[in-house]
């Protein structure tokens, strides 16, 4: 069997419970204009992209409307002619480590549903205020943590495509700016400041120290004072090496699309 979609040949059951093709086909948006197909990585730029095709859509047509795209995650999957058709394709990718922290820092420290859910999951073994990265990161061990959350699931696994026209690395998003404007008249809308999951606007500590011990309420009240920590702090050589082993799929895609060189370091 023969196809340019990923999991197709995984099983000979009906496509509708290849759980792992439904998976990724979840995550894809159409943008109607240029016959163009996305497949959309929470925490790679996720929102900003979804709000922007949402507008070029002509679904929404004002920041107000910023919303309305949590409950239209899914209004813009692509069906399976659509997939096939699709005239151009791609993705944004991001270094697996930044990704990894940006979901703490983002998810944990704001207290948000996705930590709440979390707590559940685990059977509340934890206190959320004294939750670490370190404590998080190996929480990951265990494959059911690991596959739980988009936010922190392998970006391999949101893949459609066994080749896409582009794939994009999200540290140069200005380039993605320009090629999307350049090759289908996509222009892209911001939404960080809508969304508020970003830390851009936050001031980042400098301090020689790792971070990766320091718990959510003490990340919390560096946020109330419009500080946080930088990614690379949170990460000593024990927690590299293991964020290295458990996303290798995810840093040997990276690596194979962009090089090295945007990849965190220790």
């Amino acid at each position: 069997m023969s196809s340019k979609l990923r999991y197709i040949s995984n099983t000979q059951n009906n496509l509708k419970h290849n759980r792992e093709f439904q998976f990724a086909l979840r995550h894809t948006l159409q943008l109607y204009h240029s016959n163009a197909v996305f497949s959309f990585i929470p925490k790679n730029a996720c929102s900003t992209m979804r709000y922007s095709i949402a507008v070029a859509n002509e679904f929404i047509n004002s920041e107000k409307d910023i919303h309305w795209i949590h409950d239209n995650s899914h209004t813009f999957n692509a069906d399976l002619k659509s997939l096939i058709t699709a005239n151009y394709t791609f993705v944004i990718l991001r270094c697996p480590f930044a990704r990894l922290a940006s979901t703490f820092l983002d998810k944990f420290v704001t207290h948000s549903r996705d930590a709440f859910n979390y707590y559940i999951f685990t059977n509340r073994a934890i206190e959320l205020v004294q939750f670490t990265f370190r404590q998080f990161v190996e929480s990951l061990s265990k494959p059911s943590i690991f596959k739980h959350n988009i936010h922190w699931r392998p970006q391999v696994d949101f893949l459609i495509y066994k080749n896409y026209n582009d794939y994009f690395a999200i540290e140069n998003f200005k380039q993605i700016e320009t090629d999307l404007m350049q090759k289908i008249a996509f222009p892209i809308k911001d939404a960080r400041h809508l969304t508020q999951h970003s830390i851009s606007d936050l001031v980042t500590v400098k301090e020689n120290k790792l971070n990766c011990d320091m718990p959510v309420i003490d990340l919390m009240n560096l946020k109330t004072e419009g500080q946080t920590v930088s990614y690379k702090s949170l990460y000593d050589k024990s927690l590299f090496d293991f964020v290295s082993s458990l996303y290798a799929a995810d840093i040997a895609l990276y690596t194979n699309k962009f090089g090295a060189s945007n990849l965190m370091k220790l």
